[in-house]
């Protein structure tokens, strides 16, 4: 399944780089991320429940920081076990400057397979985008309390 999209943050790109390499920015902005610890340089071991429809269940996830050119893209690449499947993907992300904002776009890849695949790939998707919305609102959220 593929994904992409863009979202315009309000942060000038390298404090946006910045902040998306933070492992406690990862985990905030990760959803159902229940913790997350490092394991490695740019490597890390992650709990996360993930719900679709009457399919949930809680996956252990390897996260792993790839590809780094700084402050301009980076790839984040994410595999998760758990007793209701697998779920293994990557995204690309590149950052571009507007002024005093950024713009991010992303294109993710992703594979599911076991009983969370069976809901169906149009229930998948749109899960997968409200997944991504959530995690760009989190960044939001920790952005403007970082400003208060």
């Amino acid at each position: 399944m593929k994904l992409e999209g863009s979202h315009t943050f309000t942060v000038p790109r390298t404090e946006l780089y910045d902040l998306l390499m933070d492992p406690k920015v990862i985990a905030k902005t990760i959803p159902g991320c229940e913790e997350m610890r490092e394991v490695g340089e740019d490597r890390y071991e992650a709990k996360v429940t993930i719900g679709i429809a009457a399919v949930k269940g809680v996956y252990s996830s390897t996260i792993q920081i790839s590809d780094k050119n700084p402050p301009e893209s980076f790839k984040l690449n994410m595999d998760g076990k758990g007793a209701r499947g697998f779920l293994s993907g990557a995204v690309e992300i590149r950052l571009a400057e507007q002024g005093d904002e950024t713009l991010l776009n992303y294109v993710a890849e992703n594979q599911i397979g076991g009983p969370i695949a069976a809901v169906g790939q149009r229930i998948v998707g749109a899960a997968a985008k409200m997944f991504v919305n959530q995690g760009f609102k989190a960044l939001e959220k920790h952005l403007a309390d970082r400003r208060a």
